[in-house]
């Protein structure tokens, strides 16, 4: 009886979920439709994920992927307009625009544009203002003003296909619709001049008493207002270009107003339409198989576009959704933790493990850069995020080397934390960009971009490591509990990795020189970022040759080669700071405190540990 009643509840359970899902649109073929961005095809998946990330700060809200989202925005715009998406990142913005009093500060567009109204030129003023000179209060206004501009654009792409209410029959009859059609701005459109005309002749006989008005006239009038009011506040969009190019010779894409503005419809864009409004019908229908069967339809004709690469748009959106990166990082701190296992134990077992983990997890990691490169046809490094990402990536592979070289977990612990971090950072340095980006023309040549840069970065990953195996070095002879042999074997290790560390920005410095001629017509011109390069190659020259010379202890050696990694963080990131020289293009400026964290904090330990060490061996001499 109770197997009979638990087989009933069951069935009743998957009939009441099949009948819940049953009509559950299904996102996939909307999520890849091509879309131009930021100068780069790309689908809306990625699009959505974007404009989310710089409006709520993450890639999804909590039960909504990002792509869901942006449907509802562009096809419920009523309702996404009341949801609470917009954070507010410097709580006193809150009280200095006066912003309703939340729980947690996140408003909707709805309340974020109702404060901003009026206020254009307070924010004209502030976007006028040199942004080194902005307060975090003023550069968080402007952010979030933007990004109301930019939700306004979605709200409004597909406005020209919402209908109107209230269209009597001979509108239908005008336009040749039937009579329970939906009647859009595209369609007026096409008898707007007459509409005019009549409206023109009643305004002129009756002047503006409306009441006087037939309800044919007001019906004249009420179409005559909503129109321009359409046009005031959508005409100039052009975020959402979806409308690929439809005439010979043009490759430029369109946000369907701007097809209007630019006068640059055609019978292929005509057909565009016709789908965009079956799949705006189709969403606020929950029409399941119409909803799919128009997304498809525009999907194909996106990808049949010239310049689309239908690989790379559908590779995009598996990257989005698999979301290699972050799953590498969990496996390298898993690593990281069985590795500090095996130290502390001496247990051959977890190193195993943990050289396992590491392994699958830089798997992992290959293959998000190997999509990366897929989709943007280009080599692995060409931005500060592309450059994180790398070296994390040859951290763990040279942390993998020296384990299978050396069978000791130190070199596996080192490569996991440095991986770990960089991710970590490069999370950070992304922001609200795309990471996918479109490259600055001189940076945009593969076979240096393959080359130097790639032989650059590979030195920056080396001398990182080379660094921690010092802070390494330096905690192991503060501890006093390794061997002379372990102390030996890691001093060893550490001189191997700063000869390849030399060996990779040396060549890397001298292959810049190359491209910078051939760019700049000159090999060395004291630019910021050639003189990063030079201060790794002379810091890593004068401490080999001072060890071989003699003129360094041990740990000395160790101490000040614990200090490249101030080094390499000057050079590889700081130089961009300055904004000035000829590689201050395509790199952030926000890193400033936390490289200054960073910097102090390394050099407090260093000294604090080599002062240490120095007291412990005199003392116990």
């Amino acid at each position: 009886m109770l197997a009979s009643s638990l087989l009933f509840f069951l069935f009743l359970w998957i009939s009441a979920f099949a009948g819940m899902t049953k009509d559950v649109l299904d996102y996939n073929s909307f999520a890849h439709i091509p879309v131009l961005q930021e100068g780069r095809i790309k689908p809306l998946d990625s699009f959505a994920r974007v404009e989310l990330k710089k409006i709520y700060g993450d890639v999804s809200l909590p039960g909504e992927p990002a792509i869901e989202w942006l449907a509802s925005v562009m096809f419920n715009p009523s309702g996404a307009a009341e949801q609470k998406i917009f954070k507010v990142r410097v709580p006193e913005v809150v009280n200095i625009l006066s912003l309703p009093e939340h729980e947690t500060p996140v408003f909707s567009f709805a309340e974020i544009s109702t404060v901003f109204a009026g206020r254009e030129q307070f924010i004209k003023t502030l976007m006028d203002k040199d942004r080194k000179s902005l307060t975090a209060n003023e550069q968080e206004i402007i952010r979030l003003y933007v990004n109301a501009n930019d939700f306004a654009e979605i709200l409004g792409s597909f406005s020209l296909l919402m209908p109107f209410a209230d269209m009597d029959a001979d509108i239908h009859k005008q336009l040749g619709l039937p009579e329970n059609a939906d009647v859009n701005y595209l369609d007026l459109l096409k008898i707007r001049e007459k509409i005019n005309v009549a409206l023109l002749a009643t305004v002129k006989k009756k002047g503006d008493h409306i009441a006087e008005y037939s309800a044919i006239e007001q019906r004249n009038a009420k179409i005559s207002y909503h129109m321009n009011l359409i046009e005031t506040i959508d005409k100039n969009n052009s975020l959402l270009r979806v409308i690929p190019p439809s005439w010979h010779g043009t490759d430029e894409w369109l946000a369907p107003w701007a097809v209007i503005e630019k006068g640059a419809g055609s019978p292929a864009s005509a057909e565009l339409f016709r789908h965009w409004q079956k799949l705006y019908a189709a969403y606020n229908s929950d029409n399941a198989v119409e909803w799919k069967n128009e997304s498809g339809a525009l999907l194909a004709s996106g990808l049949a576009a010239q310049n689309v690469r239908p690989l790379a748009i559908t590779l995009e959106v598996l990257y989005n959704f698999l979301d290699l990166l972050n799953k590498s990082l969990i496996g390298y701190a898993l690593g990281f933790a069985a590795a500090i296992i095996a130290l502390m134990r001496s247990n051959r077992k977890w190193g195993i493990a943990a050289y396992a983990i590491i392994g699958v997890s830089a798997g992992v990691h290959a293959l998000a850069i190997l999509s990366r490169m897929t989709i943007l046809m280009r080599p692995p490094v060409s931005t500060l995020y592309e450059s994180m990402i790398f070296v994390s990536f040859m951290a763990a592979v040279f942390g993998l080397w020296l384990e299978r070289k050396r069978k000791n977990p130190d070199g596996l612990i080192i490569s996991s934390a440095i991986s770990c971090l960089l991710i970590i950072s490069a999370n950070i340095f992304a922001a609200d960009g795309d990471t996918l980006e479109v490259l600055v023309a001189v940076l945009n040549t593969n076979f240096w971009l393959a080359t130097h840069v790639v032989c650059i970065t590979t030195g920056y990953a080396s001398a990182l490591v080379a660094g921690t195996i010092a802070h390494l070095c330096l905690f192991k002879r503060a501890v006093g509990k390794s061997t002379p042999e372990s102390l030996a074997t890691l001093q060893s290790r550490l001189h191997s990795v700063a000869l390849v560390a030399l060996l990779f920005t040396a060549v890397g410095t001298m292959l810049g020189g190359i491209w910078a001629d051939q760019s700049w017509g000159r090999f060395w011109g004291w630019d910021p970022k050639e003189n990063g390069a030079l201060w790794i190659v002379l810091w890593l020259i004068w401490l080999l040759h001072a060890r071989v010379a003699g003129q360094l202890s041990e740990l000395g050696f160790a101490a000040c080669m614990a200090l490249i990694n101030i080094v390499v963080a000057l050079a590889w990131v700081g130089v961009n700071l300055l904004s000035v020289g000829l590689h201050s293009y395509g790199f952030t400026d926000t890193a400033a405190t936390s490289l200054g964290v960073f910097c102090v904090a390394e050099v407090l330990f260093v000294v604090g540990i080599t002062g240490f060490s120095f007291l412990h061996r005199k003392l116990y001499q």
